[in-house]
């Protein structure tokens, strides 16, 4: 994760002198030594700035090569998932939308709600039509 001089100058000032970003990481070094069976990471990074947020995301990705538990994260932030997840659950509303890899979710929303919390905003419906025996999209007034 971050270099040992990061922990050893963080493990020196009181905790009202560290920055944003040393915090987190003091949070999850906290969490980690207690042995958790699941690592639960709700908004990890939203206190921070870009870079640090950028930064720490680094960090996560190379923690979780380290770490052979799940973790759990919990973001708003649409890049940070597809970049840091394995699996993504839409959740709205406090329901489970659809669960898949962040690929197959973001190529193939399972619904136009979903594809506009994914921020897909590029709907089109069709339907497909038989034409002289072959299968064709039918859009508007275009086959």
């Amino acid at each position: 994760m971050a270099s040992q001089g990061a922990f050893r100058r963080a493990g020196q000032a009181l905790p009202n002198a560290l920055s944003g970003g040393q915090r987190q990481r003091v949070a999850l070094a906290r969490a980690l030594a207690r042995d958790p069976k699941v690592l639960l990471l709700d908004e990890p990074f939203s206190a921070v700035d870009q870079v640090t947020r950028r930064r720490l995301q680094r960090e996560l990705a190379l923690l979780r090569e380290q770490i052979d538990i799940p973790i759990v994260l919990v973001t708003h932030d649409l890049e940070e998932a597809a970049a840091l997840a394995d699996q993504i659950c839409v959740l709205h509303n406090g329901a489970s939308l659809q669960q898949a890899a962040p690929d197959a979710l973001f190529r193939r929303p399972a619904s136009p709600l979903i594809a506009r919390l994914l921020d897909r905003h590029n709907l089109f419906e069709g339907v497909v039509v038989d034409v002289a025996g072959q299968r064709r999209l039918k859009w508007g007034t275009l086959t």
